[in-house]
């Protein structure tokens, strides 16, 4: 009975470490995302031209 339960242990030890490497790699990606999103926002702000203010609101009399 103990080896059978050291066996189960031994595999759901391995199934979490290969659950914890594909989450590592997902965030990873993630944060990799977010770094050239920045950048790539950081350069369009630079460019961005800023729109004229115009109020879509009207009166009515």
């Amino acid at each position: 009975m103990l080896e059978r339960l050291l066996n189960n242990r031994k595999e759901w030890n391995a199934l979490k470490e290969i659950h914890e490497a594909k989450v590592a790699k997902l965030e990873e990606a993630k944060k990799a995302k977010e770094g050239a999103d920045g950048v790539t926002s950081a350069a369009n702000q630079g460019n961005a031209v800023p729109a004229p203010s115009q109020s879509k609101t009207r009166v009515i009399s």
